[in-house]
């Protein structure tokens, strides 16, 4: 998943890593794994041994891989009654 570079709004949250881990009930080389991959939004660097994820980009990812588990829940039934 690409994000754009545009500069961060006003109010924009930066979660760490431990935060990350609790929101979306995955492991710390998961997330760096899925980062790397393009799987899920890539951190930010917030210092200069610190890195950070912006909120609002976790939360409509999150909002993306629940939609789409329920789509391909609601098919599973009709494929395989096929």
């Amino acid at each position: 998943m690409k994000t754009s570079h545009a500069p961060a709004a006003a109010g924009t949250r930066i979660l760490r890593l431990d935060e990350v881990c609790a929101k979306l009930g995955l492991g710390k080389t998961v997330i760096y794994q899925m980062a790397a991959a393009g799987e899920m939004p890539s951190q930010v660097k917030i210092g200069a041994r610190a890195v950070g994820w912006v909120e609002s980009e976790i939360n409509e990812w999150l909002a993306q891989r629940i939609a789409q588990g329920r789509v391909h829940r609601k098919q599973e039934p009709a494929e395989a009654s096929a």
